[in-house]
């Protein structure tokens, strides 16, 4: 969603430089200071404790979070739950095409 709801091309692993570099990009679109922002996180932890893809979720979890609540959306629209309760789902933000 935050790519305009269109598919990456890359994937997100480590290995895959060019996914990585395809997310930071969207990410500063909407948070300039994103690349910043990941590169303290990755300094302050080794690879085994957290990986480049994982900073991105959590730097994509953080813009999500920031947005109106009226402007989310969750994949599946009815995620079943799991043995706690919780609702197995991803959450994402809308964002309006100009």
């Amino acid at each position: 969603a935050l790519n305009g709801c269109k598919p990456m091309k890359h994937g997100k692993k480590e290995k895959e430089e060019a996914g990585f570099r395809e997310r930071l990009g969207v990410l500063e679109r909407i948070r300039p200071d994103a690349r910043r922002e990941i590169d303290k996180i990755l300094k302050c932890f080794k690879r085994k404790e957290v990986a480049r893809d994982d900073a991105v979720d959590a730097m994509v979890a953080a813009v999500t979070a920031d947005r109106e609540a009226a402007a989310l959306r969750t994949l599946p629209a009815c995620p079943p739950r799991d043995s706690a309760g919780l609702p197995m789902e991803m959450v994402y933000a809308v964002r309006a095409v100009a």
